[in-house]
């Protein structure tokens, strides 16, 4: 009904999966319900979208348990990868699914329904793992979970900044949007990573495996990338 029942979608998320994330207990059976629909549609297709959507309907009635999983999920199957290593993620037999998690934990950066405050060092990790990985739109999407992570703690209100917190994260909000950042995340002949991110829905090209360009990263680029992430760990000081 979710997937099929378009008119009835908004009061689908509100009555029904906004109550379920209520039920801590049901958490692990809806998530693997969410994530085996969303595999046999494929990345991009409507049903992973409409999925990735839904999850954060589910994290309203509990945030830090919804995005502890999903986040946890991810961290474990990207150390699974190593036990049957491949030259790239993307010729891994789990590459599937770390691609639509990572769409839904896009779709979770809005609003801080994250916790940032939490995972900061998990979703950063992911961030260096994935980082111009995968087709244009998931090229995309890291980049824009990136910005969505740092605007959620430039204003979260569960949280307060030194002044020169404040300024770090605004200027580190600025830098990951000029070029030279688009360069370093593979998107770099885009003229907007949010469209790109979000014209990502039902089976756009850039999500077709093997249909893409890949550009050029170098291992002093995925160092640049987390030098400037450990930059904002590093002076953020949190008060919960």
């Amino acid at each position: 009904m979710t997937i099929n029942e378009k008119q009835m979608y908004p009061s689908i998320q509100a009555k029904i999966w906004g109550s379920l994330g209520q039920i801590t207990d049901l958490l692990d059976v809806v998530l693997d319900s969410f994530i085996k629909t969303s595999a046999t549609g494929g990345l991009g297709s409507i049903k992973a979208e409409v999925m990735a959507d839904t999850a954060v309907a589910l994290a309203s009635g509990n945030v830090k348990l919804v995005s502890n999983k999903v986040i946890g999920r991810m961290c474990k199957i990207i150390d699974k990868t190593c036990l049957s290593p491949t030259p790239t993620l993307e010729q891994h037999l789990m590459w599937d699914d770390i691609a639509i998690l990572a769409r839904y934990m896009l779709m979770l950066s809005f609003n801080n329904s994250l916790d940032v405050a939490a995972h900061l060092p998990y979703l950063f990790h992911v961030v260096t793992l994935l980082v111009a990985t995968g087709p244009l739109s998931l090229r995309a999407s890291t980049h824009g979970l990136v910005i969505n992570i740092i605007h959620s703690l430039c204003t979260c209100s569960q949280l307060s900044f030194s002044e020169e917190t404040k300024q770090v994260l605004r200027l580190s909000l600025t830098e990951f949007s000029l070029p030279k950042f688009y360069l370093l995340f593979g998107i770099s002949k885009v003229k907007s990573a949010a469209v790109i991110a979000f014209r990502s829905s039902y089976r756009d090209r850039s999500f077709s495996p093997g249909s893409y360009e890949r550009e050029t990263f170098a291992l002093s680029s995925l160092e640049t990338v987390t030098e400037a992430l450990l930059e904002i760990m590093e002076v953020r000081q949190i008060i919960v």
